[in-house]
């Protein structure tokens, strides 16, 4: 990711990505991992939720598309994150509404935009419904790179439950941690976060340090 989004910032002429669609489960980390990415990279960042551009008023929702990706060029290099991009460019199959259709193409042309100014702006899209989203933001020149953020293994789920653990007091074995990893099949992280966040209370119930028991 840090790699495409760099040969976007370089605004070579041979560049062989334009945008990024990030995909997977909901509560995998696609945002979270999108938000890290401000951590790595210099440059400007703006994260906007595709529910937050959406309007009643006629005409007001492509407004403040067009404004975004105006503001975004302005301020490049620019990481501009669009959470949740089925629920702004939903794919209909001809069946959307009037307001949908021109959401989309206002999508389409700012996209188009950046690529031919050859825009210091990386375009970040996530989803939960890769499917969901409208066929004509996926072909080459717009989100052609699509990473998967799969559901994470049994030594996934272990590094994820040692960020938690290393925050608080526990009574955990190594053994222990990786008994729980192993247990917690199909959890994603936003499951794992939960998991420990109700083992924490049931530790401060029982008023002790948390432990296995308190996991179970």
């Amino acid at each position: 990711l840090i790699e495409s989004i760099n040969s976007i910032f370089t605004n070579s002429s041979r560049k062989c990505v334009n945008g990024i669609l990030l995909y997977g489960p909901p509560g995998v980390g696609k945002t979270l991992l999108a938000l890290n990415l401000r951590q790595k990279i210099r440059s400007n960042f703006k994260l906007v939720a595709g529910p937050e551009l959406y309007s009643k008023f006629y005409g007001e929702s492509e407004n403040k598309i067009r404004e975004l990706f105006e503001e975004a060029d302005r301020l490049a290099p620019t990481v501009l994150v669009l959470d949740e991009l089925d629920s702004l460019a939903p794919r209909r199959d001809g069946e959307g509404n009037d307001q949908e259709k021109r959401v989309v193409a206002t999508l389409q042309t700012c996209l188009d935009k950046l690529q031919m100014n050859q825009s210091r702006v990386a375009v970040i899209g996530t989803t939960s419904r890769v499917e969901g989203i409208s066929p004509t933001l996926r072909r080459p020149g717009r989100l052609d790179l699509e990473v998967e953020v799969g559901v994470p293994g049994p030594e996934d789920r272990l590094q994820i439950l040692e960020v938690y653990l290393d925050q608080s007091n526990h009574a955990l074995s190594v053994e222990d941690i990786k008994a729980v990893a192993e247990e917690t099949h199909g959890f994603v992280g936003a499951d794992l976060s939960s998991l420990y966040g109700t083992a924490m209370l049931a530790a401060q119930e029982s008023e002790s340090d948390l432990n296995l028991t308190h996991f179970r």
